[in-house]
């Protein structure tokens, strides 16, 4: 069987036990990404639900932003670690993937 080769606009990054592939000019990624943020906040604000409980739901929340993700591997460690700057670690790792999504977005708008 032969190999198809083409750009997909994809961009590997290391995040934690593994890495994270994705294409940070997609559309349909940002929004996924918008919407998924909207969720947590709001599963994060719940009251009566565990840590083990609001972790699981946070994670799989990650695997609908992007398919194919294994966050269980990528981020093995509690979601809701506070991290050395005194923040969760999911809103450190949300920050991060914003700045990349941003930009792509930008780009994607001026067709680039």
């Amino acid at each position: 069987m032969k190999k198809l080769k083409f750009d997909d606009g994809a961009q590997s990054y290391q995040v934690g036990g593994g890495v994270l592939t994705f294409n940070p000019k997609d559309p349909a990624l940002y929004e996924r990404f918008l919407e998924g943020v909207q969720a947590m906040q709001t599963l994060t604000a719940q009251e009566g639900l565990t840590a083990a409980e609001v972790d699981k739901a946070l994670r799989a929340e990650l695997c609908r932003i992007f398919p194919g993700a294994d966050f269980y591997k990528l981020l093995p460690q509690s979601l809701l670690a506070i991290c050395g700057n005194g923040r969760l670690l999911v809103l450190n790792f949300l920050e991060a993937v914003e700045a990349i999504l941003v930009e792509g977005a930008r780009a994607y708008a001026e067709g680039r």
